[in-house]
């Protein structure tokens, strides 16, 4: 990550960025996977969270400690035709995880090597066809062993890998367990455009899922290709609104023992629209975001609610005597 002009507009944003908006990077908890349905209808990433400034990053040397918190509540399970296809279904899930990211200043490939992980600690509770399950675990840890971070003026964007374990205990039958019980490996590339002085922002994030074998049922979920996207203006120094998205698609089969499971291999597919605010505090930055899902194919459909925060825990001394000098950035 290359450092702005000491002074300059851009500056600010520079040397305030990493730590007022790198929560939002790679998060977090996992959606549930449950028996009535196979485990189609799961995933493991999130989707959804990764709609604020997903390109910019810690600073050089910088570690951030990122909040999310996540309600999700859903009474209706659609088919592979968008078809009502479980009576009496009602999903209710809240996760709260905890996440860490340091830039490392070791330069790579013309960028900066960063890495993260992140715990996440959930409840989901589940009624379908006349039977209900609740359970409390830690869900699928999230690992990020190698990133590479880059930005030009105001243009930030970074590649890497998110590495997902399963989730921390799983049994085999039940209605509802708290995380899909396999590995998920996901290539992940970001961008993030700041014009207007980065009053303005435009970004959009794609990463691709590939999944191991849940050993316990022989079950392979299908790969899938998520998109993330948002569009936000600053209505004043401390507040900026918009709208934010995602479009999730699976484009593999789901396999029972190599076979094609359920009806078009189970392949869900759902798109997710809503509004968010952020919101600079005294040394950090909150948001709130609001999505609803649609177009949607064998998965749940309901509503969804994200409190999400972001603090710095370390940075270099002379960036934060130079933060003390600049104070807000012109776009918070």
């Amino acid at each position: 990550m290359h450092a702005f002009r000491e002074g300059s507009p851009m500056s600010s944003i520079q040397n305030r960025l990493p730590w007022r908006t790198a929560w939002c990077a790679a998060f977090v908890l996992s959606m549930v996977a449950f028996a009535n349905a196979g485990e189609g209808g799961g995933i493991v990433y999130p989707i959804g969270v990764e709609t604020v400034m997903p390109a910019v990053q810690p600073a050089p040397h910088m570690l951030v400690m990122q909040g999310f918190n996540l309600f999700y509540s859903a009474s209706r399970f659609n088919d592979s035709k968008g078809n009502s296809a479980i009576p009496n279904f009602r999903l209710t899930l809240y996760g709260g995880a905890v996440k860490y990211k340091y830039n490392w200043g070791v330069k790579v490939l013309g960028g900066n090597l960063m890495s993260g992980f992140a715990l996440q600690p959930a409840y989901e509770q589940l009624e379908a066809a006349g039977a209900s399950q609740e359970k409390t675990n830690f869900a699928n840890t999230d690992l990020e062993p190698l990133f590479v971070v880059y930005h030009k003026g105001s243009l930030y964007w970074h590649y890497g890998m998110d590495i997902w374990t399963p989730g921390a205990s799983y049994t085999k039958g039940d209605l509802v367990n708290v995380g899909p019980h396999y590995w998920d490996f996901e290539p992940v590339a970001a961008v993030t455009w700041l014009p207007n002085k980065g009053k303005t922002e435009l970004s959009s994030r794609v990463h691709y899922a590939l999944k191991t074998t849940n050993q316990a049922t022989n079950y392979h979920s299908g790969s899938e290709i998520s998109w993330e996207f948002n569009a936000d203006e600053n209505v004043s120094k401390k507040v900026a609104l918009g709208f934010q998205g995602f479009l999730l698609k699976q484009v593999r089969d789901d396999t029972i023992n190599g076979v094609s499971a359920g009806v078009n291999g189970n392949r869900c597919q759902d798109l997710g629209l809503g509004p968010q605010v952020r919101i600079a505090i005294s040394k950090g930055v909150i948001a709130f975001k609001y999505f609803r899902d649609t177009d949607v194919r064998y998965h749940p459909v309901g509503n969804g609610f994200w409190f999400e925060f972001g603090v710095p825990l370390h940075q270099q001394k002379q960036n934060k005597l130079r933060d003390l000098r600049l104070g807000l950035p012109a776009f918070c």
